[in-house]
């Protein structure tokens, strides 16, 4: 893995649990997080619907936009 340290033990999570924490973060960041190294752009390839999804839930199913 060619990533540094701190983002390196991030990657060594169970891939359950890194989709979980990815989840949390918008479209904008996931691309930032996948410029960090080869294996981070794996985990965020378009092919990875559960990431995605949840990335832009944040932007299209927030209640407090309807009003």
């Amino acid at each position: 893995m060619d990533c540094n340290s701190s983002v390196g033990e991030l990657l060594n999570l169970p891939s359950e649990l890194l989709e979980h924490v990815l989840s949390f973060l918008d479209p904008y960041d996931l691309v930032a997080f996948g410029l960090v190294c080869k294996y981070a752009a794996t985990v965020i390839s378009p092919s990875n619907q559960l990431v995605w999804r949840h990335a832009f839930l944040h932007i299209f199913d927030d209640p407090s936009k309807v009003w």
